[in-house]
């Protein structure tokens, strides 16, 4: 560490002494320079020396810096050759202070000299260890020094450190797959639960199947979440998807279930496994209990398995072509029929031959195919590629019939649009089926029915073709009656009432409406039709007497009920059963909510007709049906069809009061 001392003694004396001998202090060089004595340009950079602080130009101050510059140089010069550098900078372990006042005096002629006794004696500046730092030509070279002769200070002890341990970075890793198992195959497992007492159960029935190529783990047969509670009850047949690998031939079956109560006893008639890829079925024959408590007292048997014989059945196929302009088309045909059991393949019914062969205006075409047994045919998919050069095909209607069993008959009316450029422009059509045709009665008694349309309000809905209407019911059908009166109908947003005559068909089933899409802007947006169909006295006669019969009916003993609703109890799980073996699609729904509803109605017309007493107080006078409709009867709107059949939303008796019949 080098001594202060000089440093004060140049500020507090050396500064004083400068400004008494005519030197004057500049802010902004720092120095003091003699303000009369002026030095020429030329000398500011030619005597530039090197101190202690930094590089100065003698040049710039007076005579006294210079001699003292001068005496400083060959001062170090003689330094040099006597001390090495090691030495210069070699501190003392005695005395680490240098004494400049030993080595500097005050002269009359300057303000500090180096006295030449004190430098000669170099041996004892060497022996004492005085640090030159004070000789240092830049301040990165006086710290430089100053760090290397003098060690920092020993921190003072303060808490103890802790030490920072970064956490290990965490690495998303992506998680294994698990080993997925082989689902190639979908198999359908049908469940025969036997009609025994107690054959019901709520456990959890597990299977697996062994095949020739692999085999199908244990599976729990359940539907939707696995969480979820099944139950198998009495008589039933259920059926279950299973997903696995390709099993080939089956040859055992393993079922078990895990209830050990009584209730859990499960009686198994037969199972059925159908391979949904090929088509093949196999029947595991049980007839056993799968208890604890009954039988052999076994919850897990091994069946073998029985492959099914496939039945299959010929069809005579039977496309009629409507009889218009451009009705055939040149396009390839396919039929793709829906059963109760399952689904047909797509078919190609011209195959092998032109366009030109089939489908031809005015034509019926005929082709027979072998099916396996899909049970009973429910709807067709009717379509075409849209190829050709007239593509357009107008389709009447198509009939499908069974060549072992002419009975087996299937209907399926269209008459309308199959192509792009009529219709919603879909290249194919979806049409229910029907078993028999309605029969147009020709003979039988004429009744009045009233009928209110209503035309829809959208654009060009109006029509100026001629407009018909066809009644259906359970006795058969009425020719088609024209709509027309002298005003102009059928005009955008107009309601029309108009009275026709015609067949008495018994309940209306359904109506037939349409147009003959003659005229121009023949195509007509149809919003509901409402009919009235009046009762004659005959119908309202027999109509009162079955109310009375069922309302005398309902007037029996109270034992008498009690005794009915057990026997109904007992029978309902046989019932049940047979239901259930029944395939529950929309037309059945249909059918059991329309039994409810004229349950209900019958027991709402026994209230209005009789009065407490049983006597008739009012009779049915007309009832009322309303057909939902808001389509298009167009070519060239909606499904293409100029004419469809409505099935009655609701339907409504009123009555009047008691007349003599």
């Amino acid at each position: 560490m080098y001594d202060n001392t000089y440093y004060d003694d140049y500020y507090e004396g050396g500064y004083e002494n400068e400004r008494t001998n005519g030197y004057d202090y500049d802010g902004r060089s720092g120095y003091g320079y003699d303000r009369e004595e002026e030095y020429p340009a030329q000398h500011l950079n030619d005597d530039v020396r090197l101190t202690w602080a930094g590089p100065i130009s003698t040049s710039l101050y007076g005579k006294h810096i210079q001699e003292l510059s001068r005496k400083t140089e060959s001062n170090l010069d003689r330094l040099r050759s006597t001390m090495s550098c090691s030495d210069l900078y070699k501190p003392s372990q005695k005395n680490s202070k240098l004494n400049l006042n030993s080595m500097f005096s005050v002269n009359n002629s300057g303000p500090y000299s180096i006295s030449s006794a004190s430098i000669d004696d170099t041996s004892s500046i060497s022996s004492t260890g005085f640090n030159f730092c004070y000789l240092c030509s830049t301040l990165e070279e006086h710290q430089k020094n100053h760090l290397h002769n003098h060690p920092k200070k020993a921190k003072k002890p303060g808490k103890p450190r802790i030490e920072y341990i970064a956490p290990i970075p965490h690495v998303k890793r992506k998680p294994r797959e698990p080993l997925k198992a082989s689902h190639e195959a979908l198999y359908k497992v049908v469940v025969y639960v036997g009609d025994v007492p107690g054959a019901s159960s709520d456990a959890n029935v597990f299977v697996s199947i062994i095949g020739s190529r692999d085999e199908l783990p244990k599976q729990r047969l359940c539907r939707g979440k696995k969480t979820t509670k099944f139950c198998f009850v009495r008589g039933a047949i259920e059926k279950f998807y299973v997903k696995g690998p390709k099993l080939g031939n089956l040859r055992v079956l393993t079922i078990e279930h895990d209830g050990f109560e009584k209730r859990h006893g499960l009686y198994l008639d037969k199972i059925e496994v159908t391979d949904m890829t090929n088509d093949l079925t196999w029947v595991f024959v049980c007839k056993k209990w799968l208890s604890l408590h009954h039988g052999d007292y076994c919850i897990r048997r091994d069946l073998e398995a029985v492959q099914k014989e496939q039945v299959v059945k010929e069809y005579e196929i039977t496309a009629v072509t409507g009889n218009k302009r451009l009705a055939g088309t040149d396009a390839r045909v396919f039929l793709t029929l829906q059963g109760t059991q399952k689904t047909s393949q797509k078919i190609h019914l011209n195959r092998g031959k032109s366009g030109k062969d089939h489908f031809n205006k005015g034509g019926t075409d005929k082709f027979l195919i072998s099916l396996r047994d899909i049970g009973e045919i429910k709807s067709i998919r009717v379509e075409h590629d849209g190829k050709g050069f007239a593509d357009g095909w107008l389709l009447d209607k198509i009939m499908i019939k069974n060549t072992a069993d002419p009975k087996e008959t299937y209907y399926f009316l269209y008459g309308g649009w199959i192509a792009t450029d009529e219709g919603d422009g879909s290249l194919w059509r979806d049409i229910k089926a029907k078993r028999k045709l309605d029969k147009i009665l020709l003979k039988g008694r004429n009744i009045s029915y009233q009928v209110t349309v209503r035309t829809g309000e959208v654009k060009y809905a109006g029509t100026d073709a001629n407009v018909f209407i066809q009644f259906v019911g359970p006795k058969g059908s009425t020719k088609q009656l024209k709509l027309d009166d002298s005003r102009n109908n059928f005009e955008n947003g107009m309601v029309e009432t108009f009275e026709v005559t015609g067949i008495d068909v018994g309940d209306l089933d359904h109506i037939v409406i349409g147009h003959d899409n003659t005229g121009m802007g023949a195509g007509w947006f149809l919003d509901y039709v409402i009919v009235k169909k009046y009762f004659t006295k005959p119908q309202i006669k027999e109509k009162i007497e079955k109310l009375r019969s069922g309302k005398e009916d309902g007037r029996q003993d109270e034992g008498q009920d009690v005794d009915k609703y057990v026997a109904m109890g007992r029978r309902r799980s046989s019932m049940s059963r047979k239901n259930s073996r029944k395939s529950f699609d929309e037309d059945d729904d249909e059918d059991r909510k329309d039994r409810r509803r004229n349950r209900s109605r019958s027991k709402l017309d026994a209230e209005e007709i009789f009065d407490r007493d049983g006597n008739v107080v009012k009779v049915p006078f007309y009832e009322e049906y309303y057909f939902d409709h808001n389509q298009w009867l167009a070519t060239n709107e909606g499904d293409g069809l100029t004419q469809r059949e409505v099935k009655p939303s609701r339907k409504q008796i009123y009555y009047s009061e008691k007349v003599d019949l």
